[in-house]
């Protein structure tokens, strides 16, 4: 199974709490993708590093996913899901209206199908939507964080309202996610 996490604005202290809670063996990897500004080093795959006991890293060039690791976007970059690979692709023009996590969602439900989760966690407007409904329509899981949990609350709310369908649930559900628990 593979865990894709999506976030922008607050998505950091969902992912902390989320990796806090998360047990270091659940057989699952995950995949961090959040709106990351392209003219500052990002600290995520340190600070995440902190919190959990699964190993972290950066995707910095093609990788086979494998269970029990966190992977985690680099600025200017995005990610997509090829051949049981991380991939890399260099961030275009967004128009103000970036989809890095449209885009990893659905190259996620291509790859995995009913293998697939997403978890839409806090942010600024509706990154994930789009790729909530090919994870439904593939027979993946889809989860978003409680909108009325984070101070950005756009995102989540407008994973729900696409009807999706699932659980909403708080990072703080996490275990709820664990194979044994399912």
């Amino acid at each position: 199974m593979l865990v894709g996490l999506g976030g922008s604005a607050g998505g950091v202290e969902a992912l902390m709490q989320f990796f806090g809670l998360m047990p270091a063996d659940t057989g699952m990897a995950f995949v961090v993708v959040l709106h990351l500004s392209r003219e500052h080093e990002s600290r995520l795959a340190e600070v995440l590093r902190a919190k959990t006991g699964m190993l972290v890293e950066q995707v910095t060039e093609p990788v086979r996913v494998e269970p029990n690791r966190v992977y985690v976007v680099p600025p200017d970059k995005n990610l997509y899901m090829s051949d049981g690979q991380i991939r890399l692709a260099e961030r275009g023009q967004d128009n103000g209206h970036p989809a890095p996590i449209d885009l990893f969602f659905r190259t996620l439900a291509d790859n995995y199908r009913d293998r697939a989760v997403a978890v839409v966690l806090s942010g600024a407007g509706a990154d994930g939507s789009v790729g909530v409904r090919r994870i439904k329509e593939e027979g993946g899981v889809n989860i978003a964080q409680e909108p009325g949990e984070p101070e950005y609350a756009q995102m989540p709310r407008a994973a729900i309202e696409t009807g999706a369908g699932w659980p909403s649930s708080s990072p703080r559900s996490a275990r709820r996610m664990c194979p044994s628990d399912m």
